[in-house]
Order: C-alpha cells, then structure tokens, then sequence
C-alpha cells in the first residue's frame, strides 16, 4: 500500500527463526531475544506472554508489559490490525507487504513491518500469536532507497530540506500524480505546489517539523495542468546528531475518495434540499427506537404538529387508537419486510382528528447489516379517500334500497334475457340471482301471458326511452301465481345503463283488496241502506207499538179485540228486533255499556243462533250457575256470538257440534269458549286470522270482516281472545272478559201511577204520527205537552214558554237535526234537558260507538218506557235543583 517489499531483509531473517518450533520460541525467553526483531508473544485472549527488550524499546514502553492485555497497552490499534489478528489465530499467517504507518496515542506516527502466526502447542493446537515487528521511522528514507522502495513505491515520497521545505528527491509516483516528470520538481518547495487556500498553515508545519514533530494531513496540491489533486500527506523529520537536517514525506492519492465524498456531499445536499422544501410529506425514522431523526415541513403540517415537536417522539403517537397494537406488531417486523412497501392508512393529527395518507417506507441499510433506519413518504389523500369513501357509501346506499326495495328491479338484454335479478324478486318468486341470469325472463310468466309479454316486450324495444306498463301472472315455486304490474323502459342505447329495466310490483294483494274494498263499499251501502230503513221503520214500530198498548189497555179484557190488540203488539215487538238486528248488521248501533250476565246474553240469543246454524248441527250450552257479571254492551255481545256461529257453520258444511260455555276464571276474569267441530285451521291461516278481508273463503262467499269485529269488540271491551285449532280436529275460541264488580241491574215492576206528572213537555218530531203518539201518551200521563215539526218552531216556542222542563227532539229531521237544536237552546242559555228520540242514531254516537253526555231513547219504544224515561229525567232534575 505504501511502498511494495521485493525480497526484503525483515523478512528473510524471520525466516531463518522458523526452524524452531513455534512452540519452543514461545516458551523459550533466551530465542526471544536472540530474535533480530522486536518480538512480542500472545495468548489466546491476546495477553503478552513474553517480550523481547526490543520491542520494549521501539515502542518506548515504560515497564514490562507482561501478564497485561494487548489492547489495554495500545488503546489506539485500528479494527484493521485486530482483524489481522482475528485471522492469525484462526491459522493463518500474516504479514505487511510494505512499511505501514502506525500513528501513536501522542500523535506520533512510525513506519513499521511486521508478522503475525499463530504459535503451536506441544498438542498442535493454537496457543496464541507471535509478534515481529521492526520499526523503520528513523531511517525510512535511506531503507527506501537501498531497497529500491523509493522509486518503486505506489504512494508518493518526497525528501525535503528542513527549513526551506525545497525538494531533495521526488519519487515517480508523487511527481506522475500531478503531471510532471521527478526531475522537474527538484528544487521547487512545498509551498510552490500547494493549493493557495491550504498555504496558511504551512508555515506553521515546517516550525513543527524543524522541532522534530511529525506531521499528517490531508491537502490540496495543484497540477501541472491546473487542476487540483488531493493528497493525504504524512511528514516525518530526520534528526542527525540531535538536528533536524531533512524530512521524508509519503503522500497517499485520495482524489477517488475524496471525489465520493465531495459526490456524496452533493447527493447529501440535493437530498436535503429536496427533503426540506419538498411539497409531499417526508420523514426519518429511527430503526431501533422508532423515533423520528428527522422530518419535513410537510410531513409536519400533514399531521398538525410543529417540527421540533416530532423531532425525538415515537412515530406511534400518529398512530390511531384501534390501529395502535397492529402498527407495533407491524414496526417489530419490519426488519425481515421488504426493503420499501406502500400502504394507505390513518394518520392521527395532534388535534385528535385523522388524516388519510399513502406512506411508502423504504429501508436504509448497509450490505449485509439490518436496516438502521426508515425513509416514510407520506401523501395527503384526504380528498382521494373521501371521494373513495363517498363513492362507496353511495354504492352501499344504492345496493342496500335496492336491497330493501319491496319492488322488484330487473334487467334484460336486447333479446330479452335476465341480466340482473334484484334480492326482492328472490324473495317474491323463489328463484336466486343464479338461477335466472341469461334465461330468457318470459319463461318465468303464466304460459298465458307469454304471448302478450313477448309483444310488449318487443314493441318497447323498438323505441329508445319508451315505457311499456302490464299486468302478468308469474307463477310460484311452492305453487301457484301472484299477479305481478311490470312497468319497463328500454334503456338500451344510455351507455350508464344498457339494458331494458323492468319494475315489477306485486299486486296479488292490492288486487285482493280492491276486490274486498268493493265488497266493504257494497256493505257500507247496504248498511247505510240498512239504517235509513231502520230509522223509518222504528217510526211506524213506535207508532204501531205505543198505538196497539193503549188499544190493548182500552179493550174488554178477554175479548177477542183485546186479543187481536195483543197480537199486534206482539209482532211490533219482534219486528223491533229484527230492526235491532238491521242496526247490528250496518254497525250503527249505540252502545251502552252495563253490568250484565253472560248466561243471559247467550240464553237470549240460542233460538236466533239454531235457526242460523240450522238443523243438521247441534248447539250445546253449558253454563255456570256461579257466573260473575261482566261490563260490556249485550248488543255487541250477541254480535260476537253470531259471527263466532257463523264462522263455525261454515267449518261444518257436513254438520257437527256447537258448544258455547262459560266459567269463571278468577275473581278478575270471566270466560266464554265456543268452539266447534269443524274442519280446522293450519298455523298459516291461523296467523292470520283476524285481520280485515282475510278471508279462505272462495269470492262472494266472505267478506273476511267478521272474525276482525268479533276481536274489535273483545278487545274494545277490554278483553282477551285466543284461539286454538288443529286440521281435522277443529276451532276453539275463547273469550275473556274483565269481571264487573257492579251486580246486574235487577228487574223491578213497574207501577205505572208513578209514571205521570204535570211538567211541561215540548215534543220536536217531524214525522206527524210519531209526534200524535207522542203528545198522546205523555199527556194520557198528565203532563202539559207543547208539538213542534222542526227545530226552528222549537226555538220559537222555547223562547215565549219558559216553563218548559224538558225537550224530546228526533235527531234526524229536515233542515236542522236535533244535535243542532240542543246546541243552539244552550248557547241560548235556556237550561232545559234534551231527550233525543231516534231509529237511526248513527250522527249522535261518540268516537267509540258510545253516547257521550247525551240522553238517547231508541225507537221503538212502549208508552210506559217513553214514560219511564220522561219521569227518571225530571225526577234527576229536580234533585239536582234541590242539591
């Protein structure tokens, strides 16, 4: 490296040790110093063994270093000398090439040869090294040239003049280097050749040099040609007789390196410019800390953080919370990860919030070593991954009403096949996505609307944008079909779409309820058809009613007159009930609630109930003598009794058995259980069974509104209703009701000469008979009656009597009916009772089916209950006026 060796004389008589054995020259102190060499001999560890005085000598050691450790003596040897010894004692033997420099702890630099092999056992094992050195500082220049090293060398050697620093001799290596020939250079200066800016200090070195210091540095010289060339010069004096007289110079070409220091510089320069003023993010990362060495303003503003804050934090703080355990799992093993990934993540911002950024990380390493740091380049896509993101949330937005959609979404091709079948029309037909994609759709319709689909299908293809809307039959997996309303549209030619878009809605049951809408119209029609017969005809019942009692009361007891009185009488009386039924039927019916007994309620209605159930099934009643009174209204009591037994008759089309009990359940709850024989219910029917217009009935034999009234009026109650049914086994209703704790009003005689009074009653009835049998019987009862045809005479002659104690008002008359009546005598301020007397009260019922402060007599009605009723108005007045 510094000046080749040919043939050199250090090593010949090293040579001529070598028939010892190692072994021997190791153990034996009188070889050691008989060697020619400064000698020094090692352990395994590298303590010294032995030394010659020599070596004590060269090295200007103050006492025997033996027992001590190699490294410990010459803290300065280099990782180079220690990896030569490393090598010797694996086995091998080796040696310098040249004189190589050996620059001391005080600055002071030799010239030394040396030879390291390993020293043999008596085992022929390694037991250590051997040492031989010989330093040649003193005369390195004279050693040169007898050894031809001087012109032969491959560094640079000049011998100066001490004091002028002129040159003496240049060898050919150091004069080629900067372009001249040696001869050229004899007698031109150090200073001569010197880079003008390293010139400062030359004065001070031939100062040092001239008190016999060394000298070593790196320097600019400048070439023949101009240009600069670099040099790592070592300086040395030779002292004669105690004076310096010369110096020997070895100058080491660095320009290769110093050229890759000065490129590396440079690179170092651009990176850090780049780093520092780059827009896109950028930041250093500590491979085994995990802390930030270094980052940009970039990367710092992406992250909200000031620089000198991130600078020496752990890169996790950026991490968010739910990322945290994955992102140290992660940097843990980085190490065996690809030397540079790219992922999209979350970054954590110093005000709490997240920024989404794209971070490549790359790794910096030595050949052969793991990575000792990371380079992270981060990108803002904030703006990406909101667009990402919303792009995405509307897709899910899209797909999930698509998915939710009850219509049914599907696209055709130009020839009519099946592109896209929506999870709706799974649900609806059965079939899966899978199963109908690129068949052909009419192959899935009722073979009787193939043809015209086929057509309608083929007219809406010939037009862009054109609509076609149809009704289809599609049939059904399980069985059977639903009628399905197909709206399409040809969007072909849109480039967004490209396909025929069909719309398809279930109609099954629209259609169904359409049809029992019709139903329910024409029963609303017949109801309210129902109750105006009902109102004229309670008008000729009361008149018939109240005319044949005084006629009956009249006549001879006995006589046949008297008889046929009673007959009359009688048959007003069921045509009143079969009036009542009228209004049960239209659902017009008042009702008054009371304490009553459910024994009675069944009792009364059982001969109604056989001759609707007819002769070929059988009704039992058992009924418990015990029964608690329930509150409800018995009108609508004997409503659900009747839809229950006719819902039963139609499960018995062979005939069978009715059987209605009742039983108390507790001191709460009274039941009543009808159940039947019939054919029975399956669960799906079952679950729908009182629902409005559900019906399993064929078309014009059930309205599907029965079985929902009779769980209207339980519930309305304040009732429970359940039922139970099994296929071929039959039906069990059971009702409960809650118990009243008001016994059921008793029947008490009437005595009718407490029926009569001497009021002042004003009648308001348009009809002229039933007004005739009004002011008849109330003034055969002793009152004083004013008649009125209309509410308008009513107010006329209210405001000249003013004794009057009570009105009767139809409710329905022409012009204003008697709600508007009783309405206008109260704004009036003339405090009178009304008693309103209708056959029809469907304008006066309350939100519930209930009157709501109003006093009603339902026509038709017998003289002593039209009398009953007056007295028991007056008689509550009165007390009132009292109290």
């Amino acid at each position: 490296m510094y000046a080749a060796c040919n043939a050199n004389p250090f090593f010949e008589r090293m040579g001529a040790l070598m028939p010892w054995k190692t072994f021997e020259l190791a153990n034996n102190h009188d070889l050691v110093e008989a060697c020619p060499a400064a000698v020094a001999i090692f352990d395994l560890e590298m303590n010294y063994l032995a030394v010659s005085r020599r070596f004590i000598h060269d090295y200007g050691l103050t006492e025997d270093p033996v027992g001590r450790n190699h490294y410990e003596v010459f803290p300065e040897l280099t990782e180079a000398i220690r990896a030569v010894h490393r090598r010797a004692l694996a086995g091998e033997v080796v040696r310098s090439e040249c004189a190589d420099p050996f620059r001391r702890a005080n600055g002071k630099l030799d010239w030394v040869k040396w030879e390291v092999r390993p020293w043999k056992t008596q085992g022929g094992g390694i037991g250590g090294l051997i040492l031989f050195t010989e330093v040649l500082t003193s005369n390195v220049a004279t050693r040169a040239k007898d050894n031809a090293i001087f012109d032969q060398s491959s560094v640079g050697v000049v011998l100066s003049e001490a004091g002028t620093g002129c040159f003496l001799e240049v060898n050919e290596c150091f004069a080629r280097s900067l372009g001249y020939a040696p001869c050229e250079l004899i007698g031109w200066s150090w200073m001569s050749i010197t880079h003008p800016d390293d010139r400062a200090r030359s004065g001070e070195v031939l100062a040092a040099l001239l008190r016999g210091e060394p000298y070593h540095a790196e320097k600019r010289y400048i070439c023949k040609d101009g240009s600069v060339w670099w040099g790592n010069v070592t300086v040395n004096p030779i002292v004669v007789d105690g004076v310096v007289r010369e110096q020997v110079a070895f100058i080491v070409d660095i320009n290769a390196r110093k050229r890759a220091e000065a490129a590396e510089r440079e690179s170092e320069t651009r990176f850090r410019t780049f780093f520092a003023s780059s827009a896109v993010g950028m930041a250093q990362v500590d491979a085994k800390t995990g802390r930030f060495v270094d980052v940009n303003a970039s990367y710092a503003n992406l992250v909200g953080y000031e620089r000198a804050d991130l600078i020496g934090a752990e890169w996790i703080i950026l991490s968010t919370p739910t990322e945290l355990e994955a992102d140290r799992a992660r940097f843990a093993g980085l190490q065996t990860m690809p030397r540079a990934y790219t992922r999209e993540k979350r970054q954590l911002r110093r005000d709490g919030s997240h920024v989404w950024a794209e971070l490549t990380v790359t790794s910096l390493w030595e050949p052969g070593s793991p990575p000792t740091a990371y380079l992270i380049v981060a990108h803002d896509i904030s703006q990406r991954k909101a667009a990402q993101q919303a792009v995405e949330r509307n897709e899910r937005r899209f797909r999930a009403l698509l998915d939710r959609a009850t219509d049914v979404l599907i696209e055709l091709d130009g020839t009519g096949r099946v592109q896209f079948w929506s999870r709706a029309a799974e649900e609806q037909f059965g079939l899966t996505n899978a199963e109908v994609l690129a068949r052909p759709f009419v192959s899935f319709l009722s073979e009787d609307d193939v043809e015209q689909a086929t057509a309608a299908l083929e007219e809406m293809r010939r037009t862009e944008g054109s609509v076609a809307k149809v009704r289809w039959h599609h049939p059904m997996r399980e069985g059977g079909e639903r009628l399905v309303e197909v709206t399409a549209r040809n969007l072909l030619d849109d480039p967004d779409v490209g396909t025929v878009v069909l719309n398809l809605r279930d109609v099954t049951d629209e259609n169904r309820l359409g049809l029992q809408l019709q139903q329910a119209q024409k029963l609303e029609g017949l109801g309210r058809l129902a109750g105006g017969v009902a109102h004229d005809f309670n008008n000729l019942l009361t008149v018939m009613l109240s005319c044949g009692r005084i006629l009956a009361e009249d006549l001879p007891k006995g006589s046949s007159n008297a008889e046929d009185a009673s007959q009359i009488v009688e048959a007003a009386e069921r045509a009143r009930g079969l009036t009542r039924q009228l209004l049960a039927f239209a659902r017009k019916q008042v009702i008054a609630p009371t304490s009553l007994d459910l024994n009675e309620v069944v009792t009364s209605t059982r001969r109604m109930l056989q001759r609707l159930l007819g002769e070929d099934i059988e009704l039992v009643a058992e009924l418990d003598s015990q029964l608690g009174p329930v509150f409800a209204d018995a009108g609508q009591l004997e409503q659900v009794l009747l839809n229950l037994a006719v819902n039963a008759r139609d499960a018995m089309p062979r005939g069978g058995k009715l059987t209605i009990s009742t039983r108390n359940v507790n001191d709460r709850w009274v039941k009543v259980v009808v159940g039947d024989t019939g054919v029975g219910m399956p669960p799906e029917v079952r679950s729908h069974l009182f629902e409005p217009f559900f019906t399993t009935k064929g078309e014009g034999k059930g309205t599907g509104l029965g079985l929902a009234t009779v769980y209207g009026i339980v519930t309305q109650a304040g009732g429970q209703i359940r039922v139970e049914s099994e296929v071929g086994v039959g039906t069990r209703f059971e009702l409960d009701f809650p118990r009243s704790s008001l016994p059921p009003p008793a029947t008490v005689a009437v005595d009718e000469r407490s029926l009569t009074g001497n009021e002042t009653l004003l009648v308001v009835e348009d009809e002229l008979q039933v007004r005739n049998v009004l002011v008849r019987v109330l003034r055969g009862a002793g009152y004083r009656v004013l008649a009125a045809d209309g509410a308008r005479e009513a107010l006329e002659i209210a405001a000249r009597e003013s004794s009057v104690d009570l009105v009767l008002s139809d409710v329905v008359m022409p012009e204003h009916d008697g709600r508007w009546l009783a309405d206008e005598l109260k704004r009036r301020e003339v405090r009178v009772p009304v008693l309103f007397i209708s056959g029809y009260t469907h304008d006066i019922i309350g939100e519930h089916g209930v009157l709501d402060g109003i006093e009603l007599l339902p026509k038709p009605f017998t003289p002593v209950g039209l009398q009953q009723r007056v007295r028991s108005m007056l008689d509550r007045r009165k007390s009132t006026a009292i109290a």
